[in-house]
């Protein structure tokens, strides 16, 4: 069982990970989910971020990522999208090509790019 370092008075979070850089919760909000990484006792001294809400993937949701958060299949699915988009919005259509043939739907290549 793990033991948070700080105080979090919120029922609707669950503690998933605690390492050097604080506690970490997933909440279920009115609106989906979030992610809260807890660094200290004071109301202000956190950072959360909502879980594939952003068109660009946050630095919060990497880490929760890279701490095992899990995600409901709506949230994989979102978060792949939008992961995928942001690769895609770096890679020009010539280079992408050989692995992404004309026929792909436009919305999985981010859009038509040509």
């Amino acid at each position: 069982m793990l033991t948070p370092k700080f105080k979090h008075n919120c029922d609707g979070c669950r503690l998933f990970c605690v390492d050097s850089h604080g506690d970490w919760y997933v909440c279920q909000g009115g609106k989906g989910r979030s992610v809260i990484c807890r660094h200290g006792d004071n109301d202000s001294e956190y950072r959360s971020g909502g879980i594939a809400e952003c068109v660009q993937v946050t630095r919060i949701e990497l880490a929760a990522f890279a701490r095992g958060i899990e995600l409901t299949p709506e949230e994989q699915k979102r978060t792949l999208a939008h992961l995928f988009d942001q690769l895609l919005g770096k890679l020009d259509q010539e280079s992408f090509g050989f692995v992404m043939p004309d026929d792909v739907d436009p919305a999985w290549r981010g859009g038509d790019r040509a």
